[in-house]
């Protein structure tokens, strides 16, 4: 009777600990990431996307999966032809669930709900 108890007591642990990892999966599918590039510190939205993460998680990779992208020495020069202008200071900036970026786009690993936003506009030093 004992052994039967024991091996009750463990499938019920082994169906609630296998239910809570479903949960988590499922709550990690159906959370999104949104990607808006815009202009002029949000004033116009270009174009946005929502994207379920698979395998691929470096922002880089995304966008130029999901968008016109052109780089140079690592750098976003233009997104959906809109290029940026060293000599007026305008620049690709972005920022991670409203905050500034830290590290470049090809070294940023997206996470489950992060909203990225892309903003062409000027930089002031």
């Amino acid at each position: 009777m004992r052994t039967t108890i024991q091996i009750i007591v463990l499938a019920l642990t082994i169906l609630f600990v296998g239910g809570c990892q479903a949960s988590t999966l499922t709550e990690e599918a159906s959370n999104p990431v949104t990607i808006t590039i815009s202009e002029n510190n949000q004033e116009e939205i270009i174009d946005e996307v929502s994207i379920e993460l698979q395998d691929e998680k470096n922002l880089l990779a995304i966008l130029k999966k999901n968008f016109d992208i052109e780089e140079s020495g690592g750098l976003i020069t233009s997104i959906e032809g809109e290029q940026q202008d060293p000599k007026k200071n305008v620049y690709w900036m972005y920022e991670v669930n409203g905050e500034p970026a830290n590290v470049g786009a090809g070294d940023y690993t997206l996470k489950s709900g992060d909203k990225i936003n892309f903003d062409l506009h000027e930089v002031s030093y």
